[in-house]
């Protein structure tokens, strides 16, 4: 039984993650999405509270140009990081906290 408030979206977008611990963005894709958050799974553990800077690359499916891209650049915070099975990665869940939608190169 679903005990979420918000309803989530199975998307696998690309979402570039920044944070304190990492020397240049991480890409990875997200498992899935709401307008409140997002699940990726990252080889790196992060700590719950910790604020992260990310770009979620949204597929604009532009009939006009395809290389137009859009990208939900976000200020967000971890709320859960937990092993996987794989044991080389870890799932992190963040709720996005301030967002703008940035058209063009990243």
């Amino acid at each position: 039984m679903e005990r979420r408030r918000i309803p989530r979206a199975a998307l696998n977008w690309t979402v570039h993650v920044a944070a304190n611990g990492f020397k240049c963005p991480i890409s990875t894709t997200t498992r899935d999405i709401s307008r409140d958050g997002f699940y990726c799974l990252l080889r790196n553990p992060l700590t719950p509270g910790e604020r992260i800077e990310c770009d979620i690359v949204v597929p604009t499916h532009s009939t006009r140009d395809s290389t137009d891209t859009a990208y939900l650049r976000c200020r967000a915070m971890v709320v859960r990081v937990e092993q996987t099975e794989s044991e080389t990665e870890f799932g992190v869940a963040c709720r996005i906290e301030e967002y703008s939608i940035v058209h063009g190169a990243r």
